[in-house]
C-alpha cells in the first residue's frame, strides 16, 4: 500500500504534468520542440564515460594477482587497443 507522502508526491507532479501540457499548448512548435529537449536533457541522468577495453583489462589487472610479465600486459594491451580501434571503425557502437 502506497503511503500518503508517496500519493502527495504522485498527485504533485500530476498537477506539474497537466500545468505543463496547458503552457505547452499556448507556444509555437519550434519553441515547444525546444523546450521538450531541454527538459528531457535535464531529467535524464548523467551518462558515465565509456571506458576502453584496455582500461578495463588494467584495472581488472591492478586489482588481480600480477602474474603476468610487462612482455605479456604490452600484448594484452595491444591486443586490447586494436580491438578498440576495430570496433571504432566504423562508429562509436557503445551504449
Amino acid at each position: 500500500m502506497k503511503t500518503q507522502s508517496e500519493i502527495q508526491v504522485k498527485h504533485d507532479l500530476d498537477q506539474c504534468v497537466t500545468q505543463m501540457k496547458n503552457l505547452l499548448k499556448q507556444m509555437e512548435p519550434a519553441q515547444r520542440l525546444a523546450f521538450i529537449n531541454e527538459l528531457t536533457i535535464q531529467l535524464m541522468p548523467s551518462r558515465k564515460k565509456a571506458s576502453s577495453s584496455s582500461e578495463k583489462i588494467n584495472a581488472r589487472m591492478n586489482s588481480s594477482v600480477q602474474g603476468l610479465s610487462k612482455a605479456q600486459m604490452q600484448l594484452i594491451k595491444k591486443v586490447s587497443d586494436d580491438t578498440d580501434r576495430l570496433f571504432d571503425f566504423d562508429s562509436d557502437h557503445r551504449a
